[in-house]
């Protein structure tokens, strides 16, 4: 039998043949992922790709994913220092909504998407009104001409399947002029 090649998922590049330059074994569902630097591009992405549930997120990381902090962070830091003039912000993996919550203070609209229907409750209680449980697509097929002035993916790319494709989507609910932020 055949072994899947290691595709990068921004170029496409062949990786199969590479070693990777770290192996990691995930305790919880006792797998293992390989960690690979693409000679093409240079993104480093796992193989095989793999998204662990909610309920495995809570177990490998408890402070993340059982509570949150209401403070500013360095993403946070950077995104306020900028000097945008529209300020509409979707904050996609938005979590329990702490970004949103100090956005709002520094005068931006705005919306969040997150898996977690916990952590879309806590948001609400910050007081973010449009903050849902949905994904990207979802928004576009529920509101096609809807845009914004910058959508934020902090901690979130890593996790897709298919990188490449939700930077198209998120590109289609982009204004003119519109800004990405991803760590």
């Amino acid at each position: 039998m055949t072994e899947p090649a290691v595709l990068c998922p921004i170029c496409g590049a062949d990786n199969s043949g590479r070693d990777p330059f770290e192996k990691y074994f995930q305790k919880i569902e006792r797998k293992q992922y390989s960690l690979y630097r693409c000679p093409g591009c240079s993104v480093d992405f796992s193989w095989p790709m793999h998204n662990s549930d909610f309920e495995v997120y809570k177990k490998i990381h408890p402070e993340r994913e059982c509570g949150f902090e209401l403070k500013r962070d360095w993403r946070h830091e950077i995104l306020f220092r900028q000097k945008f003039t529209k300020k509409s912000l979707l904050d996609v993996g938005c979590g329990y909504g702490v970004l949103l919550y100090f956005a709002k203070e520094h005068g931006f609209s705005v919306s969040g998407l997150d898996y977690s229907a916990e952590k879309i409750a806590v948001a609400k209680q910050l007081g973010i009104t449009d903050a849902r449980v949905a994904n990207v697509r979802d928004l576009l097929e529920k509101d096609p001409g809807k845009k914004w002035d910058i959508v934020t993916l902090f901690d979130v790319l890593e996790h897709v399947a298919e990188p490449k494709e939700l930077i198209t989507t998120i590109s289609c609910l982009l204004g003119k002029d519109g800004y990405v932020a991803i760590t």
